[in-house]
């Protein structure tokens, strides 16, 4: 940290004074709320400005909402905070994103399970109240960094188990304990448009020796996660999912129906989980990026429409410390590009891919049945305007110029045990 001192006092300065932060409960006292129940909410102030000549002029009378991006900070379960993110803030709100940073509870104040709750309470208060912030409940796309990409991931995974198990997850009438994976929030899956876990732990299982031997106890971890890794684990909630899917197989079976063939006996069903682009540096030595490649690799598998980038020679905390204090955008650049569009219409119908700056379509090209081959549809007009409105990711903007010398950064690195 020493060696960046310069760029942090930048940091300190936008969170403090410079920007437009706005710091609002998401939990109510009366509702259970403590200190920690607090979010941070940016760009609510910020309207479309003309920040490049590119940049599309927006009439005042016209009400444009922004797209949303919930953004969950690291911290290792224990130090995490919502401050720590505000770079990705800074980065993202003068392009038209309103950003909402939620803070949650801490190890060993809690375990990782009421984290979970805590995020994903956060994540139904963002989807009820953003409107009210310049923010479009229709337009939110999850994000997480390092702990916050396996909390968040532990929500979806747990959303889409309720939604495979409808009679045990309901809340009905019926006194039987809810499953282990309840979650109280109404939202499903689909209300989110994408999801981005960042330098992400995913299996905790094999991960279990490693961060012993970086210094996280292997016993301070078990008690972390209330003796129960698996039940917090990405991966292997998403075996479950996998399972309750095999067990829904076997009884069509039984019955006489036919199997689909589609290269896999269980498939996902779509909108189970949202669209996923999993981030990762290849240089992490904390959550190491073969992690990041087998979940990925395993989500895919079992069908789930996920992107990867893998970022070379990054560490675990480069995508937000020490790559912005140099200037290096290439993580900002990826989340704006995945939300512009992700938050389009026009996706839901025909989902892509966004390879640097372009889009492939994973469905072949064809024509919904409401279009006209001679004419465009008020669908697709909507969706130039929302595409119109969120120019391209630009770094030569000021606000994406360098907040330490970058020999300062490099001797950071080199003293990065991450």
């Amino acid at each position: 940290i020493i060696p960046v001192l310069p760029g942090f006092v930048v940091f300190a300065y936008y969170y403090f004074v410079q920007s437009d932060r706005v710091v609002v409960p998401y939990k109510e006292k009366e509702e259970g709320g403590t200190s920690r129940h607090y979010m941070d909410v940016y760009g609510s102030s910020v309207r479309y400005e003309r920040i490049s000549s590119s940049f599309p002029v927006v009439e005042e009378e016209e009400e444009v909402l922004k797209p949303v991006v919930i953004f969950l900070t690291g911290g290792a379960w224990i130090i995490g905070y919502k401050m720590w993110g505000a770079l990705m803030a800074r980065a993202l709100v003068p392009f038209g994103v309103l950003v909402c940073m939620p803070d949650y509870r801490n190890f060993p104040g809690v375990t990782v399970g009421e984290m979970v709750l805590d995020v994903d309470y956060a994540t139904q208060w963002v989807l009820n109240n953003c409107r009210e912030f310049g923010g479009d409940p229709k337009r939110v796309v999850l994000v997480g960094q390092s702990a916050g990409a396996h909390l968040g991931s532990c929500v979806v995974m747990r959303k889409a188990l309720m939604e495979l198990n409808p009679k045990t997850s309901s809340s009905s009438k019926t006194t039987a304990p809810k499953p282990s994976y309840h979650l109280s929030t109404t939202y499903k899956n689909t209300d989110l448009r994408g999801f981005i876990p960042i330098s992400g732990p995913y299996n905790l299982v094999s991960l279990r020796g490693h961060l012993h031997n970086h210094g996280l106890d292997q016993n301070v971890l078990l008690a972390m996660f209330g003796n129960e890794l698996e039940l917090h684990s990405p991966y292997h909630l998403f075996q479950r999912c996998l399972e309750s899917l095999d067990s829904v197989d076997t009884k069509k079976e039984e019955r006489g129906e036919e199997e689909e063939e589609d290269g896999r006996r269980v498939q996902v069903p779509d909108g189970l989980l949202p669209p996923m682009c999993i981030i990762h540096g290849t240089d992490d030595k904390t959550a190491p990026c073969q992690g990041a490649i087998e979940f990925a690799s395993t989500l895919r598998e079992g069908g789930v429409n996920v992107t990867t980038r893998y970022y070379p020679g990054w560490s675990h905390t480069d995508p937000i410390i020490e790559a912005p204090m140099e200037g290096d955008h290439t993580l900002h650049r990826d989340v704006y590009n995945f939300v512009k569009f992700w938050t389009t219409r026009q996706y839901h119908s025909h989902p892509t891919i966004v390879t640097d700056s372009v889009v492939f379509d994973n469905h072949d090209n064809k024509k919904d049945d409401d279009d006209d081959d001679d004419s465009i549809s008020i669908r697709q007009i909507e969706d130039m305007k929302e595409m119109a409105l969120m120019v391209p990711f630009d770094e030569r903007e000021k606000i994406c110029g360098r907040l330490c010398p970058p020999f300062l950064v490099s001797i950071g690195r080199f003293f990065n045990p991450f």
